[in-house]
Protein backbone atom coordinates (compact mmCIF):
# COMPACT_ATOMS: atom_id res chain seq x y z
CA UNK A 1 0.00 0.00 0.00
CA UNK A 2 1.41 3.59 -0.84
CA UNK A 3 0.99 6.15 1.46
CA UNK A 4 -1.35 8.33 -0.33
CA UNK A 5 -4.24 5.78 -0.20
CA UNK A 6 -3.59 5.36 3.69
CA UNK A 7 -4.46 9.46 3.93
CA UNK A 8 -7.22 8.97 1.45
CA UNK A 9 -8.75 6.32 3.99
CA UNK A 10 -7.87 8.28 6.95
CA UNK A 11 -9.33 11.25 5.45
CA UNK A 12 -12.76 9.35 4.39
CA UNK A 13 -13.32 7.73 8.27
CA UNK A 14 -13.05 11.76 9.77
CA UNK A 15 -15.58 12.63 6.62
CA UNK A 16 -17.83 10.47 7.41
CA UNK A 17 -17.66 10.41 11.37
CA UNK A 18 -17.98 14.07 11.13
CA UNK A 19 -21.21 13.43 8.91
CA UNK A 20 -22.46 11.04 11.91
CA UNK A 21 -21.74 13.37 14.57
CA UNK A 22 -23.40 16.30 12.44
CA UNK A 23 -26.78 13.80 12.03
CA UNK A 24 -26.57 12.94 15.66
CA UNK A 25 -26.67 16.60 16.60
CA UNK A 26 -29.62 17.60 14.54
CA UNK A 27 -31.49 14.32 15.91
CA UNK A 28 -30.91 15.07 19.16
CA UNK A 29 -31.95 18.62 19.00
CA UNK A 30 -35.12 17.79 17.06
CA UNK A 31 -36.20 15.67 20.47
CA UNK A 32 -35.29 18.74 22.75
CA UNK A 33 -36.97 20.74 20.76
CA UNK A 34 -40.10 18.82 20.64
CA UNK A 35 -40.55 18.42 24.57
CA UNK A 36 -40.84 22.20 24.51
CA UNK A 37 -42.99 22.57 21.26
CA UNK A 38 -46.11 23.55 23.09
CA UNK A 39 -44.68 26.46 25.45
CA UNK A 40 -43.84 29.57 25.04
CA UNK A 41 -40.29 31.63 26.43
CA UNK A 42 -41.06 33.79 29.21
CA UNK A 43 -39.84 35.57 32.31
CA UNK A 44 -40.61 35.29 35.98
CA UNK A 45 -41.19 38.90 37.04
CA UNK A 46 -40.88 39.80 41.09
CA UNK A 47 -44.50 42.06 41.59
CA UNK A 48 -44.06 41.61 45.65
CA UNK A 49 -45.26 45.10 46.98
CA UNK A 50 -47.00 46.11 44.10
CA UNK A 51 -50.69 46.05 43.99
CA UNK A 52 -50.81 43.24 46.35
CA UNK A 53 -49.35 41.02 43.75
CA UNK A 54 -46.27 38.33 44.21
CA UNK A 55 -44.75 36.68 41.32
CA UNK A 56 -45.58 37.36 37.71
CA UNK A 57 -45.32 35.89 34.11
CA UNK A 58 -44.19 37.47 31.76
CA UNK A 59 -44.39 36.48 27.95
CA UNK A 60 -41.63 37.11 25.36
CA UNK A 61 -44.00 39.39 23.87
CA UNK A 62 -44.59 41.46 26.89
CA UNK A 63 -47.71 39.87 28.02
CA UNK A 64 -48.12 39.76 31.44
CA UNK A 65 -49.74 36.86 33.06
CA UNK A 66 -51.33 36.01 36.81
CA UNK A 67 -50.99 32.62 37.56
CA UNK A 68 -52.90 30.62 40.30
CA UNK A 69 -50.92 27.36 40.72
CA UNK A 70 -47.52 28.46 40.39
CA UNK A 71 -46.25 27.08 43.59
CA UNK A 72 -47.57 23.69 42.15
CA UNK A 73 -44.41 23.40 40.22
CA UNK A 74 -40.86 23.18 41.30
CA UNK A 75 -39.48 25.74 39.65
CA UNK A 76 -36.92 28.85 40.71
CA UNK A 77 -38.95 31.55 41.91
CA UNK A 78 -36.49 34.53 41.33
CA UNK A 79 -36.98 37.91 39.63
CA UNK A 80 -35.80 37.37 35.86
CA UNK A 81 -35.52 33.69 36.39
CA UNK A 82 -36.28 32.43 32.35
CA UNK A 83 -38.67 29.62 31.58
CA UNK A 84 -40.70 27.54 28.92
CA UNK A 85 -44.55 27.76 29.91
CA UNK A 86 -47.79 26.43 28.94
CA UNK A 87 -50.97 28.07 30.05
CA UNK A 88 -54.81 28.43 29.83
CA UNK A 89 -56.61 31.52 30.85
CA UNK A 90 -59.51 31.34 33.03
CA UNK A 91 -62.30 33.02 34.56
CA UNK A 92 -61.28 34.83 37.51
CA UNK A 93 -64.41 36.97 38.09
CA UNK A 94 -65.43 35.03 40.84
CA UNK A 95 -62.29 34.39 42.44
CA UNK A 96 -61.20 36.27 45.59
CA UNK A 97 -57.56 38.37 45.81
CA UNK A 98 -55.98 41.53 45.35
CA UNK A 99 -53.83 41.28 42.46
CA UNK A 100 -55.36 42.83 39.21
CA UNK A 101 -52.30 42.80 37.34
CA UNK A 102 -52.30 40.56 34.29
CA UNK A 103 -54.40 37.62 32.65
CA UNK A 104 -55.44 35.03 34.94
CA UNK A 105 -54.33 31.95 34.10
CA UNK A 106 -53.78 28.62 35.18
CA UNK A 107 -50.00 26.53 34.67
CA UNK A 108 -50.37 23.27 32.56
CA UNK A 109 -46.56 22.76 32.47
CA UNK A 110 -43.40 25.64 33.53
CA UNK A 111 -40.08 24.62 33.07
CA UNK A 112 -36.35 26.69 33.84
CA UNK A 113 -34.76 27.26 30.74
Amino acid sequence: MNKGYRISKKINRLYFLLIGIVVFSFLLNSCRRSEFRDMQKAVIVDYTGFDGCKFMIELKDGTLLRPYNLNQFDVSLEDNNKVWVKYRPIDSSGMVGICWCGEAIEIEDIRNR
